[in-house]
């Protein structure tokens, strides 16, 4: 099964952007996605020549595997984030700063 993505090209109506609200509130949604096993702290955004590169603070709750937890997190953000702004994801990084 091929699977093709058509994206819009917006350089003609001008310079389209997101607010990093917009691109918080969703990273926000997919951490209560999670059985409330993270907790995000912080998302910072920056714009680069191959698109967005995120970096996500979040808290992880004890017992749960770390490596695990934030691997499959970051996976559903780049995914989700992508589908949702239609901008390409350049990375996502996520740092773990505690446990609660």
């Amino acid at each position: 099964m091929e699977k093709s993505v058509v994206r819009p090209t917006y350089s003609y109506l001008g310079e389209y952007s997101i607010s990093d609200k917009v691109i918080w509130d969703i990273v926000h949604c997919i951490a209560k996605g999670e059985n409330g096993n993270l907790k995000v702290l912080k998302v910072i955004t920056e714009n680069t020549k191959n698109g967005i590169r995120l970096t996500v603070l979040i808290l992880v709750k004890y017992g749960v595997k770390i490596i695990e937890a934030a691997k499959s997190f970051q996976e559903l953000v780049a995914l989700r984030v992508e589908q949702m702004t239609a901008f390409n994801i350049d990375c996502v990084d996520v740092e773990v700063r505690d446990l609660k």
